[in-house]
């Protein structure tokens, strides 16, 4: 992996800072983008999450417009969160997202106050389902109002397309859809994960 910048270096810091438990810094070019992908979050599978959100399919970006926005970047921040299978399976994967969606916030932040250069963060899931769930419509959507979670909300890293488990493996982190053993706990943990992409900024 070629030599990673040092005033991009501090974003893995704020990522843990905000409760990821491992990130790293990856070449934006690695990124793997399928658009098959992209369309397991499409109307013929379905989705349950699909056209509710701003976050999620037909409102987000497609997969060829991401990779414009990624031949525009040099880095991507990438963390995780190990969480046990049963809460992931459960109610409690929302608390989860959120957090992801939160900690690419930050790293937005840290990225535009002290790089002073844009950065587009991705989280897992339908911001609908996780900061909205009891509301009967998204208002961006229903009313052209504006989004009440604005700071905190993201695209869905699925619906543009990235490949999870290659990211997975560019990042050097075991990865599994059925979860990985804890040698030491015994636990079975699943990966959540979010990215922030960083636009090319000189040294």
């Amino acid at each position: 992996m070629q030599h990673q910048p040092t005033h991009c270096l501090f974003l893995k810091e704020v990522a843990r800072k905000h409760g990821a438990d491992a990130a790293c810094l990856v070449p934006a070019t690695k990124l793997v983008i399928k658009e098959e992908l992209a369309r397991l979050c499409g109307p013929d599978n379905p989705c349950p999450s699909y056209g509710l959100a701003p976050s999620c399919p037909p409102h987000t970006m497609a997969p060829s417009a991401f990779r414009e926005l990624v031949a525009q970047c040099l880095w991507a921040v990438v963390f995780k969160k190990d969480v046990a299978m049963e809460l992931l399976l459960g109610p409690q994967r929302r608390q989860v997202v959120r957090q992801i969606h939160q900690i690419c916030a930050a790293i937005e932040h840290a990225a535009t106050s002290r790089l002073h250069c844009p950065a587009h963060g991705y989280a897992a899931g339908s911001c609908k389902d996780v900061f909205c769930l009891h509301t009967d419509a998204c208002v961006v959507l229903a009313h052209a109002l504006p989004c009440p979670h604005a700071h905190l909300t993201h695209p869905s890293l699925s619906a543009v397309g990235i490949d999870f488990q290659a990211l997975a493996a560019l990042a050097g982190w075991p990865y599994s859809l059925q979860g990985i053993v804890d040698p030491t706990s015994g636990q079975t943990l699943g990966l959540m994960a979010g990215l922030v992409l960083i636009e090319k900024v000189s040294e």
